[in-house]
């Protein structure tokens, strides 16, 4: 019996094999282990190169960013330094809050009185233009009442504000309120008593509202108040923004209208060239079949003529 322990022994090799009990054992030469520890140690440094290579680059990047960084904190710092130095200049025109709010309101009633679908470009256009002319009136005369107190029966203002929606809204918005005088219905700005001074008691008032039946003489402010000339200033500017606007508008309505009556008329001529040259088609082709009928009727007394002169003759 052999050594079962030698393995180099065939008999270790085939019986212990065949019966599955050994492990086939694998041999390494010194030569093929020196080799592996080698690559090993090239993978090694090959990663330590790599991992040195990547921080190498972030800390590159680190110190860009950080360059960066000073670069805009220099900049910023030269410029809050010029700023102080040279401060912009304060603007102009700002409003204080209660004001602001009611150009706000100004600005609301405008959108929604130049809405096409409500209001047409021209109609828009003569109510802020009617509009303005009335702040710039009374702007330019403070201490005139006649222009800070209108009819509602004018006729310029019947037709150019009340009959434009949100055009009376924006008036009384200005501050010409609507009030009445023996049955006659004003838009009065700068009343000296009843709801414009603080009156509560309406019945003590030289006045009633709009709504009332009988009032007496309105009495209007010989100069106006410096807050109602702020407001009327505050409404002429925005009313003249919008003119420029309506102007443009309106013109670009009057050349869409041009076109579309242009088109239209086009449209008409075409159809009665249309109708002329089928009347003359018609023209034609009647007095085509006419032709025709007289030519098949002259032949077919031709035929008949012939036939019976050939009846006629006799046989020889």
């Amino acid at each position: 019996m052999s050594d079962t322990s030698d393995p180099d022994s065939e008999e270790y090799d085939s019986d212990e094999m065949e019966d599955g009990v050994g492990v086939a054992a694998t041999v390494i030469a010194p030569t093929d282990v020196k080799a592996t520890i080698e690559e090993l140690r090239r993978k090694q440094l090959s990663d330590a190169q790599q991992v040195a290579s990547v921080e190498l680059a972030a800390k590159k990047a680190r110190a860009a960013a950080a360059e960066a960084a000073a670069a805009r904190f220099e900049a910023a710092s030269r410029a809050a330094a010029e700023l102080a130095r040279n401060p912009p200049p304060i603007v102009q025109g700002s409003l204080p809050p209660p004001l602001q709010l009611y150009k706000d309101k100004l600005l609301g009633i405008l959108r929604s009185l130049k809405d096409p679908m409500k209001n047409t470009p021209p109609l828009q256009e003569q109510c802020i233009n009617t509009l303005r002319s009335i702040c710039q009136n009374a702007i330019a005369n403070p201490s005139d009442p006649k222009f800070r107190k209108i009819k509602c029966l004018n006729k310029t203002i019947a037709s150019k504000v009340s009959n434009c929606l949100y055009g009376e809204d924006f008036l009384v918005q200005c501050g010409f309120l609507r009030m009445v005088e023996l049955n006659e219905g004003f838009f009065v700005c700068g009343a000296e008593t009843g709801a414009v001074a603080g009156t509560t008691d309406l019945a003590s008032a030289n006045f009633t509202t709009f709504n009332g039946k009988i009032s007496k003489k309105i009495e209007v402010a010989v100069q106006c108040p410096v807050a109602i000339v702020r407001r009327l200033e505050i409404a002429e500017d925005v009313l003249g923004k919008a003119s420029a606007l309506a102007v443009e508008k309106t013109e670009r309505w009057d050349r869409e209208k041009h076109r579309e009556k242009n088109e239209v008329q086009a449209q008409k001529d075409r159809a009665k060239e249309a109708i002329k040259d089928d009347k003359e088609r018609r023209r034609v082709a009647e007095e085509r079949k006419r032709y025709a009928a007289t030519a098949e009727a002259a032949a077919a007394a031709a035929a008949a003529a012939a036939k019976t002169k050939n009846e006629e003759v006799p046989d020889s």
